[in-house]
């Protein structure tokens, strides 16, 4: 075999470098479209994507960086005595104080929560919330609109209105629509308010139960990790034994088998649950709005205290019942206020003129308009 070192390390890396690469980049590459994809659903498929993208990049550069220079620096026959193991260390040292800080930094953006604090977070930061705050705001300055004038009208004449003298006509008005145009106006922009109530309501309600059904979810999958890997290490030790009686002779090929499955199986139930542990945490963040890893307070499953009560679970009390009577209430008063524009607009002025250089003609003008492309 070969007796340098260097040369042992320079044939094993040249020998994987093709294989390693490959197998990484076809893996690698096969999620690059679950990573880059905006269709329904990427929100939960895009982090998950890039952890594995990550993980696979990750772990080809230990295969080819890190290893070798583990391989160097821990040779029985030099290793840290000779140059070439001591320069290995000055390399990987770092590399270990840069993998502590990044892990360092993992844990310091990883936020503990219980529900409580979820709930909390959500109300806080949850998008849609947010909207319908804001759509509540919006129509708290509408309610101030209701009475609304257009403004008044100013007109100046000069010149020879009258005769060949030079005159004077200045003229002001206001209009203003059928005084009742007005009570229907404040009656739509108050249902508009009690519907946009009713939706923050319902939209509240409809956050808090869903991070707390997810909540409950995550919880769930955490201690079925912890259930899972209590029995992987069962049969872990049911395998060694089955193998131990296999090479006794003491078992066939056949319950071997059966040992190797029960095992395995094991191990695809563990991978099913983590990536659902993952996608359930995803959709938890995203309820949230939060970037931040979350990491459960509680240590065992939570019991919920459901206690049912009749004024609780009534028509009355139900803010989706509420916002749909809000709802119809407001759109009962913009017909309403819809019709008001079909009745007289009114106007009224005053003026002041010179008639041939003669001053103190004045007067008042009233005015009605009728919409008569409508009736």
């Amino acid at each position: 075999g070969m007796s340098n070192i260097m040369e042992r390390v320079r044939t094993g890396t040249r020998t994987r470098l093709r294989p390693v690469l490959m197998t990484a980049s076809v893996a690698a590459l096969g999620f690059v479209p679950m990573a880059l994809s905006t269709a329904a659903g990427a929100e939960v498929q895009k982090p998950l994507a890039t952890v594995v993208i990550g993980g696979i990049i990750t772990s080809t550069f230990l295969t080819l960086v890190f290893l070798p220079l583990i391989y160097v620096m821990f040779d029985e026959s030099k290793g840290w005595k000779n140059r070439l193991g001591l320069k290995a260390g000055a390399m990987v040292i770092p590399l270990l104080l840069l993998c502590g800080s990044l892990q360092a930094q993992v844990q310091e953006n990883t936020v503990d929560i219980n529900m409580e604090r979820a709930i909390q977070m959500a109300i806080e930061n949850n998008y849609e919330l947010e909207n319908a705050r804001l759509d509540l705001e919006i129509a708290n300055k509408l309610k101030k609109t209701t009475i609304e004038l257009p403004p008044p009208e100013i007109n100046l004449d000069l010149g020879q209105i009258n005769s060949d003298l030079h005159d004077r006509y200045l003229s002001i008005s206001q209009s203003f629509r059928f005084p009742t145009s007005f009570g229907a106006t404040g009656k739509l922009n108050t249902a508009r308010v009690g519907m946009e109530t009713e939706k923050l309501n319902m939209t509240r309600r409809e956050l808090e139960a869903s991070v707390s059904s997810l909540y409950s979810k995550w919880i769930l999958y955490h201690e079925q990790i912890k259930l899972v890997i209590t029995l992987d290490s069962i049969y872990q030790d049911f395998l060694a034994a089955a193998e131990s009686r296999f090479a006794g002779g003491d078992i066939n090929s056949l319950e071997m088998v059966v040992a190797e499955t029960k095992a395995a199986s094991i191990m695809n139930t563990y991978q099913r649950i983590h990536t659902e542990l993952v996608i359930s945490e995803n959709d938890l963040r995203v309820l949230l709005n939060t970037d931040n890893g979350l990491h459960p307070q509680e240590e065992e499953m939570i019991k919920l205290d459901i206690a049912f009560n009749t004024d609780s679970i009534s028509a009355d009390d139900n803010p989706y019942v509420n916002y749909v009577r809000q709802y119809m209430e407001m759109q009962e008063a913009e017909i309403r206020s819809e019709r008001s524009y079909h009745l007289p607009d009114f106007s009224i002025g005053y003026f002041n003129q010179t008639i041939d250089n003669a001053k103190g003609f004045d007067g008042i003008q009233l005015g009605i308009s009728f919409p008569i492309w409508i009736w």
